[in-house]
């Protein structure tokens, strides 16, 4: 897997962000197994959309659970989120603002290939209609609360009671040696960050959808397809969680427009 930038960027901290409160979810911490999605994990190739993948699969994971569902069009969020004028590369917070007030069609109106090329194809006046109907809530009225939040980056506690509750949580964290480093022979566990991560590092997005108290580990969902990792997922050490200095950013998925 070659040493390439990803196409994320770091979410600037907003006073206005709203971070995840577990006791709002009342849910035990209890590990229910990995949250499954019918179709295999993404594979970006060349195009730098790890964030929209991210982002695209949380609302997923909430779909999943209540079929019907639809599988949801990437890179027609990819296209219509705000690219960094310097780097191209996209964050999480504006990602998830694509997701609320853009939504995302499904798959059958905008599946272009993971070229160049495909990730430019202007979606079709049709799948824009169709993607106001796939949102993430804006605010949800009767709970008082908003579709999506940030997460604590550090707090392992707070991932669990996430992943507890049936959502994913997308984040953002540095490369370092220990990625590239995941391989069978290491469990598919990634290894030491190799020094002090810093802004000179790439960023990448996943997600997390499982925890293993005994790997101490959560299990993660990537965007380099099938073939590599394990069938596309790695372990991450909670103590790479709780490093002050790996973990970028942090949010998850709460509430969908559909299929509530």
């Amino acid at each position: 897997m070659a040493n390439i930038g990803t196409g994320c960027s770091i979410s600037p901290f907003d006073g206005r962000d709203l971070y995840f409160k577990p006791e709002e979810h009342g849910v035990p911490l209890e590990n229910k197994g990995p949250i499954k999605l019918p179709w295999d994990p993404i594979n970006q190739g060349g195009v730098p959309c790890c964030v929209s993948v991210a982002v695209v699969t949380c609302m997923e994971i909430l779909d999943v659970q209540k079929p019907p569902f639809e599988q949801l069009a990437v890179l027609f969020h990819y296209y219509n989120t705000p690219k960094d004028g310097i780097t191209g590369n996209v964050n999480l917070s504006d990602a998830f603002d694509t997701a609320v007030n853009t939504g995302v069609c499904p798959l059958k109106f905008h599946n272009p290939p993971f070229t160049a090329a495909g990730s430019v194809k202007k979606p079709t006046p049709e799948a824009f209609a169709e993607a106001k109907k796939f949102c993430i809530v804006k605010y949800d009225q009767r709970r008082r609360r908003f579709g999506y939040r940030r997460i604590n980056e550090n707090d392992v506690d707070d991932w669990r009671t996430v992943l507890s509750a049936g959502m994913g949580v997308a984040f953002a964290f540095y490369l370092t040696e220990g990625y590239y480093d995941i391989k069978k022979e290491n469990d598919y566990v990634h290894g030491n960050i190799g020094g002090r991560p810093s802004i000179d590092h790439i960023t990448h997005a996943v997600v997390a959808v499982d925890y293993d108290n005994t790997k101490e580990a959560l299990l993660i969902r990537d965007s380099k397809g099938v073939d590599n990792f394990k069938d596309g997922h790695w372990w991450l050490p909670y103590s790479l969680v709780r490093h002050p200095r790996f973990i970028a950013d942090a949010f998850t998925a709460i509430k969908i427009t559909y299929n509530d």
